[in-house]
């Protein structure tokens, strides 16, 4: 029986950074960054747009991948490119199996798009009418003269010691 290899599995077998240390003295020999710019575009798209996976398809640790990706703008750019070209596919999908064209879970697209995209919930409150803040309009017994901690937060002179005792 063998065991499916996760995530993290994937992760650790790639802890190295890319390069070999084989036959030259213990230093470590990286590959060209134009040969892993040409490794990037379809490892990225094959992995969901996801490093972590990526990373282990290009040959190298996650860790270093991250690095390559922060430090290097022609890297940085082919990201967003592939995440927005990921997104648009994911909401085509969403909008196919609203329109019955497709089956699927709508579920799983929206919660991808509010997690990479951006998408949001919004929840508009609109309030048509006056709101009356005179003292009138408050119930007795909220008034901060009826209230002495009212009073005291309002502003008002606490209360005479004794002066409610009857």
């Amino acid at each position: 029986m063998t065991k499916q290899a996760t995530t993290k599995d994937k992760a650790d077998k790639a802890t190295e950074p890319c390069g070999k240390t084989k036959g030259n003295g213990g230093r470590r020999v990286f590959p060209p960054v134009s040969a892993l710019k040409k490794k990037f575009p379809e490892a990225y798209r094959a992995s969901g747009g996801v490093l972590v996976h990526t990373a282990p398809a290009m040959g190298c640790s996650f860790s270093y991948l991250e690095k390559l990706v922060a430090n290097n703008e022609e890297f940085a750019q082919m990201r967003r490119s592939i995440d927005n070209e990921i997104d648009g596919l994911v909401q085509n999908r969403l909008l196919n199996i609203a329109l019955g064209k497709e089956t699927g879970h709508p579920t799983a697209s929206i919660f991808w798009l509010k997690a990479r995209a951006g998408w949001k919930d919004r929840q508009e409150v609109s309030h048509t009418g006056n709101i009356d803040f005179s003292e009138s309009s408050i119930p007795e017994a909220a008034q901060p003269s009826k209230r002495p901690a009212l009073a005291l937060i309002s502003g008002g002179a606490p209360a005479e010691p004794g002066a409610d005792d009857d």
